[in-house]
C-alpha cells in the first residue's frame, strides 16, 4: 500500500477530534497542509449532501496567511460529490427483494419527495443545484444500488444504470460527471464494469456502499477490482 499523504500521526489526531468541533477548527489543522493561494472547503456532517442544503452551510477559504484570521473568503467552483440519484429498474428490484435480502435503508428514498429527486437527473436537478450554488455534481447511485442483488440481476442493472449516467453526463456535461455503480456480489464482473465505465464510458470514479451481503471490501475476492481501480486511476 502506498501512503498517499506525510500526516504525521498527531496532526491525524488533531483533524479527526477538531473536525468533531467546528469547521474552522478544520482549517487550522489543515492550512499547514495546503499549498500557499491553495483552498479548503468545509461542510459539517450536521449539513448532509449540498444538493439538499438550504442553509449556505459550506464555507471556502484561501490559505493566504499562516494565521487562520488572514484566511479570506473566495469564489470557486463548487464541486458536491456523492450526489445521489436512482434508476426506476434498480428501484423496483430493490423493492421486490423479500424477508433478509431486503435492505431497509430503501425506505429513506420514499420519504417526502426523495424519491422524484432522486429519480431526475436532469433539468429539474440542474435547477436545485443552481439553487444551491452547486456547479457540478458527481452523481453515484443510492445505497445500496444493486450491491443488494443476485449477481446476474446485479449485473445487467449496474450497466444499464453506468450507461443512462452517461446520457445524462453527455447532455449535460458542464453540470454533471458520474461514479460507476458496480455489481459487487460478482468481483470478476465488477472490475470488468469498472474498466468500462473508466475507458468508455468517461466515469470518474466509482462509488461502492460497505459490504455486499457478508463480504466486505476488503476480502481478497476484490483484489482484482482494486487492482484495476489502481491501474485506471479510478477513486472508489
Amino acid at each position: 500500500m502506498e501512503t498517499v499523504a506525510d500526516v504525521s500521526t498527531d496532526t491525524f489526531v488533531r483533524l479527526m477530534v477538531t473536525n468533531a468541533l467546528s469547521p474552522m477548527r478544520v482549517v487550522e489543522t489543515l492550512q499547514d497542509l495546503v499549498a500557499p493561494n491553495g483552498t479548503i472547503a468545509v461542510m459539517s456532517s450536521g449539513q448532509g449532501s449540498i444538493a439538499n442544503n438550504d442553509k449556505g452551510g459550506f464555507e471556502v477559504y484561501r490559505r493566504a496567511n499562516p494565521r487562520t484570521e488572514s484566511l479570506e473568503d473566495i469564489t470557486v467552483k463548487i464541486i458536491a460529490i456523492e450526489e445521489h440519484w436512482n434508476s426506476v429498474s434498480i428501484r423496483d428490484a430493490l423493492d421486490r427483494l423479500q424477508g433478509e435480502a431486503r435492505d431497509e435503508s430503501v425506505a429513506f428514498n420514499t420519504m417526502g419527495d426523495n424519491q422524484a429527486r432522486l429519480e431526475d437527473i436532469g433539468q429539474g436537478r440542474i435547477e436545485a443545484m443552481d439553487a444551491a450554488g452547486i456547479d457540478v455534481s458527481i452523481l453515484s447511485v443510492v445505497t445500496p444500488a444493486t450491491q443488494a442483488l443476485p449477481a446476474r440481476e446485479a449485473i445487467a442493472l449496474a450497466r444499464d444504470a453506468n450507461d443512462e449516467a452517461t446520457t445524462a453526463v453527455r447532455a449535460h456535461p458542464a453540470r454533471f460527471r458520474a461514479f460507476a455503480t458496480l455489481p459487487t456480489s460478482d468481483p470478476q464482473a465488477a472490475a470488468a464494469e469498472l474498466e468500462r465505465c473508466a475507458t468508455r464510458l468517461g466515469h470518474v470514479g466509482a462509488m461502492v456502499h460497505g459490504r455486499t451481503g457478508t463480504r466486505p471490501l476488503d476480502d481478497p475476492a476484490y483484489d482484482d477490482l482494486f487492482a484495476t481501480a489502481a491501474r485506471l486511476h479510478q477513486p472508489i
